[in-house]
């Protein structure tokens, strides 16, 4: 499957869901919520990560907070 992620054009093995393309394929670490997802241009919340079906050509886009002061 083809997907754009963070405007680059990645082929993946099919993840099962958005949480399995950031969580197992990306290995962004499940317990961290520093980081926004959005798919499509919509913000996807995490407890939804797992209902999020990707499908071909999909634009995702992974945005990390940084905290500092």
């Amino acid at each position: 499957m083809k997907l754009v992620i963070n405007g680059e054009s990645t082929e993946v093995v099919t993840p099962e869901s958005l949480f399995d393309l950031v969580v197992n394929h990306l290995q962004y670490p499940d317990e961290s919520g520093r980081y926004i997802v959005a798919v499509n241009s919509e913000l996807v919340t995490k407890d939804r990560w797992k209902d999020v079906a990707l499908k071909d050509n999909d634009l995702v886009d992974i945005l990390g907070v940084i905290t500092g002061g």
